[in-house]
């Protein structure tokens, strides 16, 4: 008994629909990512068009974005979210030593959001 397999192939205008479809569901998105490299270049567009930071994963982000230069490219949003407690000093570090270091990589970015900070304790020269 002969055994026959089949190779189905869609075309990549198809399979960049379907994906799109998938623009709101991030875990969807990253299980195509693994399910065909094909597929990746669409899921990641949508997986990091808009990045949003806190101050404790500043460092995660910025060493992601060094590791992996082909993501920053696609990052057309990046929001930064500060601490409701105006002491918490982990976002003077993101916006003195981390910011600064990721800003040139984001060639791309149109949306620079920062969100729960008190302004008027920083260095009028960053914004």
């Amino acid at each position: 008994m002969s055994s026959s397999s089949t190779k189905y192939i869609l075309p990549g205008e198809m399979i960049d629909q379907v994906i799109d479809h998938l623009h709101d569901d991030p875990p969807s998105l990253r299980a195509c990512c693994l399910t065909c490299r094909a597929w990746a270049p669409s899921a990641r567009f949508h997986i990091f068009h808009d990045i949003v930071s806190d101050a404790e994963r500043a460092d995660g982000l910025a060493e992601h974005l060094e590791t992996s230069p082909h993501i920053s490219p696609l990052v057309r949003s990046l929001t930064i979210n500060g601490h409701p407690d105006p002491m918490h000093k982990m976002l003077d570090y993101y916006l003195d030593a981390v910011l600064p270091t990721i800003a040139p990589k984001l060639t791309r970015h149109k949306t620079l959001r920062v969100e729960m900070v008190a302004l008027a304790d920083q260095d009028p020269q960053l914004f």
